[in-house]
């Protein structure tokens, strides 16, 4: 990889802490400040799974189904279905 090519698929104003690609549904996943965001690969259609006020986002993982991230103000590490009714 050259460097060649390399173009912004995520606009934020936020600072994005981690990513975690989930190949199998061509998904996205970041944590924000005090959210967590899905996306395609291409970055289209940007959704908020969660957002959590005075929380700070600092981790997320994709395993089968499940969503999974950690908070600065929570030490214990969550999770939630990646797909729900609402997303």
């Amino acid at each position: 990889m050259n460097g060649l090519g390399e173009h912004v698929i995520i606009t934020t104003s936020a600072s994005i802490y981690e990513l975690e690609i989930d190949e199998a549904n061509s998904k996205i996943y970041w944590s924000e400040y005090e959210s967590l965001k899905r996306a395609n690969l291409d970055g289209s259609n940007v959704e908020t799974l969660k957002t959590t006020v005075g929380a700070t986002f600092k981790g997320v993982a994709v395993g089968g189904s499940f969503l999974y991230w950690s908070e600065r103000t929570y030490s214990n590490p969550k999770q939630q279905q990646k797909y729900t009714e609402e997303h």
